[in-house]
């Protein structure tokens, strides 16, 4: 049975024993450090002879959780929007994992680029009215972060009623200015557009 000695940045830390199949495993003990590490192995066999030292592989060790995100831009004109199928996008961690919660309720992920930024398609669709969004953040070591603050979407695709038409201007429309007002009431802040001679 071969004895295996690791090797964290070159710096031996351990050994384990191969067992009868030469399978071996081993738990770090001392406890790595944070950051990146090269680990490697060297194997000495029963009879005493020492195999050169494997290629090294990577372990980046990351026990710390991602900050509280960036509440993600609100889509729309101040998240008032005719799509049931908005898109939102915002700035985090790269290649970091973007869960979406829409009310509370996660409704699907989105992934982060090599420079942190993401993007999510509302996919089921938002229903009609006002929600609340917000976003948590897994990182590449699957550390999660604490819920971002929400943005409010209200998604209102449904055309206005017919208007009420103003109010005429003047002496039953009569008036002796090129410039009139004219003025009523319709869906708050909407935009009203005005036609002359249609």
């Amino acid at each position: 049975n071969a004895t295996v000695e690791i090797l964290v940045d070159g710096v031996k830390v351990g050994e384990a024993k191969a067992d009868g199949d030469g399978k071996w495993e081993y738990t770090f003990d001392p406890a790595l450090t944070e950051g990146e590490h090269e680990i490697a192995i060297k194997v000495t066999d029963q009879a005493g002879n020492t195999g050169a030292e494997s290629d090294p592989i990577k372990i980046d060790v990351d026990t710390k959780n991602p900050d509280k995100p960036v509440t993600p831009d609100a889509p729309g004109n101040g998240g008032h929007v005719n799509t049931t199928t908005p898109t939102i996008k915002g700035v985090t961690e790269p290649n970091a994992t973007v869960e979406i919660l829409v009310d509370g309720i996660k409704v699907g992920e989105a992934k982060a680029d090599g420079d942190g930024n993401w993007e999510y398609t509302f996919d089921p669709v938002l229903t009609e009215g006002e929600h609340e969004i917000t976003i948590k953040v897994t990182d590449q070591a699957g550390n999660t972060g604490p819920e971002s603050d929400p943005i409010k979407i209200d998604v209102d695709t449904k055309n206005p009623d017919k208007p009420v038409t103003p109010d005429a201007p003047g002496n039953g429309g009569h008036v002796n200015t090129t410039t009139p007002t004219i003025k009523g009431v319709t869906e708050p802040n909407a935009t009203v557009e005005v036609l002359v001679d249609g």
